[in-house]
């Protein structure tokens, strides 16, 4: 009875304890005093100055330079070295050694020499605080590399496979499977993995690794002078087999600085949370990644992960990375946050995705969407609580074009809803990405979010396909975007939103161009019909489309708010006089320039409204501040104040007097006529209902 009466109350204490885990306290939640405070309103100037300040916080939080340096080169000794800069150690596993007699608090820096490259099976994982791991020596040389990517071996075991022109083969060397090889270090210079030795045979630039053999086989891209023999030329082959983490930093006030880690964490199955530069920031902990890259990785290539636990502070600054090897479910990202309990806060500024998923006959890189820049996400329901993740910033972030480069836009999940702008707290600012016409899937807008001022060009859609889905709402403003409709018939929509579901988009001030290729394309601004959907808000947009089929917007749901956009090849369908707040939209003749500012004659000029929801809208995509509080103009590039002709800093009845005194050309055609006065009414009658022939609605 004893026994028994013990394994309850071990029973009791266990659940307690479940229970106190899902509770609050044990989720990691970041500090009162260690949080980021609530963000302004974003499209006030006063979010800049937010951010900047956050920014800087955030970098001083981890210091580069601590009260001890270690120094490491490929001239070091692990034996006779003391660690200073004239006697420097050589190895990271003497590195790890040191590491893992640290005290938890170290104040140490393990600094390794540019222009070194460090070739051994195991990385740095330091959990201490206070540790820098960076470089040192001539800035002008590369940065150092730590990497398992290893030479191939002797040349001399090259031979040409039988009856396989083009291909080479080699023993292996019986050291574990070959999960990639290349053919040179040169990033440019991509090797295709084949799942069997006739697809190696017929894909040139590829590579197959044969188990039951123990044989690699290459299939090499040609050099200068024609077909490449690997005994003889000058690239030399590398490989690299299953390894873990490259780089991994989890206490607080911790750095990783100018480090370039190649070939971590790729493994024959879907990798785990083992990548190149790693931060597992938790419980409010701070790491700051600066000025680091990493290459051919697992399903991602630079994270903040705190699997299995929440909170963590991590910013990426000016980071570098790509070439992540096919993982089999949803594709593979190369920049990540994942807290799995939320209330994580990161920052990535400045950060450059340079390519995507590695090409594999897995896939088919002509046409399948693989590889996102940057995502987040968090562990969704977790005992019965959404768990989602805190602050998120992504600011000035790249994702290049390239044949590898990722298909996808940056995106964010499990972020906590934001009814108010003044309550979102996750941010994509001022992203490029630059697709080269293969489809996209993922949201422009997702819940909570805010995307702002970027430039998304080259993209495609497919058929019965929604930009934006049914379970997105948050904020697209001051963007750029740009879409080929591929679909040879049927429907595509850039957004959907449930009339049964609270959520709602906001599209405010952004250039929409749709190309359509074919006739029966159906291209639909909202899928809703007849009206538009539930609450959506779509002001200031242009909307412009050429090409053959149809594109149409229906409007007229009571709730919605539509108002001061303009539209150029579309057909407005639906009851839009049903709807007090379907107004001063325009119909235009010409299609406006992508890109472009809109001049001061413009009809995209002096005609923006503000929005029902009181938000001002005082900075463009170009970063030009309008102080009056809102914008004059359509679209995401505010006009110059041309028609301040007082140059008060207002444009009122006073500047018509002085037109009027001193005409000039104000709309940029050659001529002082009607239409630079009508360009100066315009601007003292912002606000009005038009009368003439550009009004649709009233």
């Amino acid at each position: 009875m004893a026994a028994r009466n013990r394994w309850t109350i071990l029973v009791v204490l266990l659940m307690t304890f479940k229970c106190l885990y899902l509770s609050s306290a044990a989720y990691g939640f970041i500090p009162e005093s260690r949080r980021a405070s609530q963000p302004p309103v974003a499209t006030t100037p006063q979010w800049g100055v937010w951010y900047e300040s956050l920014l800087a916080r955030r970098l001083a939080e981890a210091p580069r330079e601590r009260s001890v340096s270690i120094h490491f080169s490929q001239d070091g000794n692990d034996q006779t070295g003391t660690g200073s800069a004239d006697a420097p150690l050589r190895t990271l596993a003497r590195a790890q050694q040191i590491v893992n007699g640290l005290p938890a608090t170290a104040d140490v820096a393990l600094l390794f020499r540019r222009g070194d490259v460090w070739r051994e099976q195991v990385g740095l994982s330091v959990s201490n605080a206070e540790v820098t791991i960076a470089d040192y020596g001539d800035a002008n040389l590369p940065k150092p590399i730590f990497t398992p990517f290893v030479p191939a071996g002797d040349r001399a075991l090259w031979s040409a496979a039988p009856g396989l022109p083009g291909v080479w083969r080699r023993p292996a060397g019986n050291a574990g499977p070959i999960t990639w090889v290349r053919q040179t270090e040169d990033l440019s210079v991509v090797l295709s993995r084949q799942a069997t030795l006739s697809g190696c045979a017929s894909t040139v630039g590829s590579w197959h690794y044969d188990a039951a053999t123990d044989t690699l086989y290459v299939h090499p891209h040609p050099g200068a002078a024609g077909p490449l023999d690997p005994r003889t030329s000058v690239d030399e082959f590398f490989v690299v087999r299953p390894t873990s983490v490259g780089v991994m930093v989890r206490g607080d006030r911790s750095r990783v600085e100018n480090i370039v880690a190649i070939g971590w964490g790729m493994r024959t199955t879907t990798p785990s949370q083992e990548h190149g530069i790693n931060s597992f920031a938790t419980n409010g902990d701070r790491v700051v990644i600066a000025h680091c890259e990493s290459y051919y990785g697992s399903s991602h290539a630079m994270v903040h992960a705190a699997s299995g636990a929440g909170g963590g502070i991590t910013t990426f600054y000016h980071c570098k990375a790509g070439y992540c090897q096919f993982n089999g479910s949803a594709g593979e990202t190369i920049f990540n946050t994942y807290s799995f309990f939320g209330e994580s806060e990161t920052i990535f500024e400045s950060c450059i995705t340079v390519a995507g998923t590695l090409p594999s006959s897995e896939w088919d890189i002509s046409t399948t969407r693989r590889g996102t820049g940057f995502y987040g996400h968090a562990g969704g329901l977790v005992g019965g609580v959404e768990r989602n993740l805190g602050l998120v910033v992504m600011r000035n972030c790249t994702i290049l074009p390239g044949p590898f480069a990722c298909v996808q836009p940056s995106n964010l999940n499990d972020l906590p809803r934001a009814e108010r702008l003044a309550d979102a707290r996750a941010f994509i600012v001022n992203e490029t990405f630059t697709g080269d016409h293969r489809p996209v899937d993922l949201p422009l807008a997702s819940i909570g979010m805010v995307r702002m001022n970027g430039s998304y060009t080259n993209m495609r859609m497919n058929n019965q396909q929604v930009l934006v889905s049914f379970e997105q709402s948050g904020w697209l403003i001051n963007c750029t975007v740009e879409l080929t409709i591929a679909v040879r018939s049927g429907w595509v929509a850039l957004y959907f939103t449930r009339p049964s579901l609270p959520f709602r988009i906001r599209m405010i001030a952004n250039h929409f161009r749709f190309r359509t290729q074919n006739a029966g394309a159906d291209f639909r601004i909202d899928l809703n019909e007849p009206n538009s959907s539930a609450g959506s808000v779509v002001v200031n947009n242009i909307f412009s489309h050429t090409g053959p089929g149809t594109a149409r917007f229906n409007v007229g749901r009571a709730g919605d708010e539509v108002a001061g956009n303009a539209f150029f090849g579309f057909t407005l369908a639906g009851g839009t006089a049903a709807s007090a707040l379907w107004r001063r939209n325009i119909v235009l003749t010409i299609e406006p320039t992508m890109f472009a500012v809109p001049s001061c004659g413009s009809p995209l000029a002096n005609l923006a409204q503000p929005t029902a929801d009181g938000n001002p809208l005082m900075i463009d995509a170009a970063g030009t501040v309008h102080s009056s509080g809102w914008r004059t103009a359509i679209g995401p590039r505010e006009i110059a104040l041309c028609a301040d002709l007082t140059l008060d800093g207002r444009i009122d009845a006073e500047d018509l007097f002085e037109f009027e005194r001193q005409p000039r050309d104000l709309t940029g055609d050659g001529l002082i006529n009607a239409d630079d006065r009508r360009a100066v009414e315009l601007a003292v009658r912002r606000g009005e209902m038009f009368a003439d022939p550009l009004s649709v609605g009233r």
